[in-house]
């Protein structure tokens, strides 16, 4: 990969490159006119005015611009109709964009919606097959998302069309029973199931498209298929639907090999996996099997952005109120230093072992770090924590001073449960990994309340409706959004990335973050997005001399290697690299 940037330099606008020193590379790079490499620094110099050369040279690379988003583009939305293109009576109000997207589902049989987060994805693509099933295109299909989302799914087509949604959940027997009836029911559009009903559900599936027919397919957080090795990403191939759907947040990362099993699924590419590669990868390193560069860069660029739709909410949602960033630096006590350091010489011992069988654990250790910056009682310690104290006075003074409901993240589930505790006067509401994010099915429900509650009114079936088919999770969400009693709310930030609507509240705190750029901002889109009418901040808390400010500037370099290393482990990446990179998260 290419890593430019934009700097200035004695009084000029320069181009600071930097790539392995590979010779195909280096070849094409000799080729931009005013390139010049700096021997001591092993960077290159371009005159910025020279952008245009660089760009068409290097091109045919990855280059990774700072501060600028990897794969931009997609398709040109001039291109299409800002009126519908049929006439479709909308349940909801869309926005214009919202319209622009749904022509494009209407027209296309397959599409990556790339759109950032909290510009109404969901509504689109329900609009947009809304508009295929009255023109009689498409009868009924699968949406796959996160098991923690098919509620949300299920309440969004009820939201916002006229269209049934049955979800697939539950037990076994339970399963079967939903695919039994499937066969004699036919008023339903969407069966909305996660990733792994999926996987479990593929013998049942099959044999409905055998004798019945499933028409479209939309995969929700599409990342998940990525990878083509893998089950879900095998079985996604199994069943052909005539229209697919892939919804992602966040454009194609860094890793271009990635866009191969959406290209594939979508009959844009006529390539296996391994001559995909070969087209796209240049290999070397040891025995020449390391991928160290990219090529037909422009080719593949051209593959996705002729079947991606990306749009920023910064340009479509004009009136979304401002966001602001804060961070709050903190100098930890003696005592929480102390146990910081003894944990740091501890990650350089395990580094000194030449084998780097103790790079495992050293990674482990960087977690433990950043648990000491958060609370020591993390790791049973009985030192003070300077977070939760600086956490008290701004809880104190946006809750109690200005009447505000506030949003607190943190990446470990133990951490939500001290603020739980030491919070407990705000009512919070709580979200992890451990919270149910499963209702119970409409006919399960359904018939509990005819056997348990035969003479109930409509008003008191809704209420127990609700309370049996609703998550823990999404209660937990409806509380903070409509009780005035809950003031706070406690996530763990890998849990909310997706499907909670916060806008209650315009205030959100990351004790700690996530080390991708991506998964912080899925987190406070919880809070900015559409619906949101007050200027949006978000404050961060950082120590001082701490893996605090690494991370905040892995999050400012929009790097995606430290995520890799912490979600995959060593595996992930070359041992080598993953050493190097845990040193200077803590030198």
């Amino acid at each position: 990969m290419i890593y430019a940037e934009k700097v200035e330099a004695l009084g000029k606008q320069w181009i600071k490159v930097y790539f392995k020193p590979i010779a195909e590379l280096v070849y094409s790079m000799n080729k931009v006119p005013g390139a010049r490499l700096n021997p001591q620094t092993k960077f290159w110099n371009v005159p910025y005015e020279n952008r245009k050369y660089f760009e068409d040279i290097m091109g045919n690379h990855l280059i990774i611009w700072k501060g600028e988003e990897s794969v931009g583009g997609g398709i040109d939305e001039s291109s299409i109709p800002s009126t519908p293109l049929v006439n479709y009576k909308f349940k909801t109000k869309p926005f214009d964009y919202q319209i622009k997207g749904s022509n494009l589902i209407f027209e296309r049989n397959f599409l990556i919606l790339a759109d950032e987060m909290g510009l109404g994805k969901t509504k689109i693509v329900i609009d947009g097959i809304g508009m295929k099933k009255q023109e009689g295109l498409v009868n009924r299909g699968i949406v796959i998302c996160k098991a923690s989302l098919i509620y949300n799914w299920k309440n969004e087509i009820e939201k916002h069309s006229d269209m049934k949604a049955i979800v697939v959940a539950g037990t076994p027997k339970q399963r079967a029973e939903i695919f039994s009836d499937l066969y004699y029911t036919k008023d339903w559009t969407f069966l909305v199931m996660g990733y792994d009903i999926f996987r479990l559900s593929i013998l049942n599936l099959d044999n409905f498209d055998t004798y019945v027919g499933f028409d479209f397919l939309v995969v929700d957080e599409s990342h998940v298929i990525k990878n083509p090795n893998s089950q879900i990403g095998s079985l996604i191939h199994r069943i052909p639907f005539h229209c697919k759907y892939l919804l992602t947040g966040t454009p194609l990362p860094n890793v271009p090999l990635e866009a191969y099993n959406y290209l594939k699924l979508g009959g844009k590419i006529d390539m296996n996996w391994w001559q995909f590669r070969r087209r796209y990868a240049i290999f070397g390193g040891y025995s020449g099997k390391e991928i160290v560069g990219y090529k037909n860069m422009k080719e593949l660029r051209t593959l996705i952005n002729n079947n991606m739709l990306r749009r920023r909410k910064e340009d479509k949602l004009k009136d979304l109120p401002s966001i602001t960033f804060t961070t709050i630096p903190l100098v930890m006590s003696p005592g929480q230093a102390k146990l910081y350091n003894a944990v740091k010489k501890g990650i350089i011992e395990d580094l000194q072992d030449t084998s780097l069988e103790r790079v495992p654990n050293a990674l482990a250790k960087l977690m433990r770090l950043q648990q000491i910056t958060d609370a020591p009682a993390l790791l049973d310690s009985k030192e003070k924590s300077i977070k939760l104290e600086a956490l008290d006075d701004l809880l104190e003074s946006l809750i109690e001073d200005e009447g505000q409901k506030v949003v607190v993240f943190s990446r470990f589930k133990t951490m939500v449960e001290i603020m739980r505790t030491r919070y407990k006067k705000y009512n919070p509401a709580v979200v992890h990994g451990e919270v149910s994010t499963h209702g119970k099915p409409l006919h399960v429900a359904e018939k509990i309340i005819a056997k348990e509650h035969p003479n109930i009114s409509e008003a008191e079936k809704k209420r127990i409706l609700y309370d049996l088919t609703t998550s823990d999770r999404q209660k937990e969400v409806d509380r903070f959004q409509n009780d005035p009693e809950c003031k706070l709310f406690l996530g763990c930030a890998p849990a909310c990335r997706e499907g909670l609507t916060l806008t209650a509240s315009s205030d959100v705190i990351f004790v700690d973050v996530e080390w991708s750029p991506a998964y912080v901002q899925q987190a406070y889109s919880r809070v900015h997005r559409i619906s949101q009418t007050k200027p949006v901040n978000v404050y961060y808390l950082v120590c001082k001399d701490t893996i605090d400010e690494k991370v905040m500037q892995v999050l400012e370099r929009k790097e995606q290697m430290a995520q890799t290393l912490i979600d995959g482990g060593v595996k992930e990446i070359k041992t080598n690299r993953a050493k190097e990179f845990i040193l200077s998260m803590i030198e």
